[in-house]
């Protein structure tokens, strides 16, 4: 079984039939500042972040209607998302 996302008093709530862990993402400043002190070019390092959030979210999403595993997503290709300016 997995957990159902049911509305109650307007508000999304998780509703679990079992104790389970609901995975939660830190998404305070300081954690994600944490995250940033490398020597890479930050603009570089703000972009893997987001990528990676996204990845998780979207995972999470999914975990919670039951559409995908318990286990966390794991990259096995090694991607970089590159935002192309058009020259005018």
């Amino acid at each position: 079984m997995f957990p159902k996302i049911e509305r109650r008093g307007g508000k999304l709530k998780v509703v679990v039939p079992y104790k389970v862990k609901v995975p939660e993402l830190p998404k305070s400043k300081s954690f994600k500042k944490k995250l940033r002190d490398c020597p890479y070019a930050r603009h570089w390092v703000d972009a893997v972040i987001r990528t990676a959030y996204s990845v998780m979210e979207s995972w999470r999403k999914r975990y919670l209607k039951g559409r995908a595993r318990k286990a966390k997503p794991r990259v096995e290709k090694r991607f970089a998302r590159c935002k192309v300016r058009e020259v005018r």
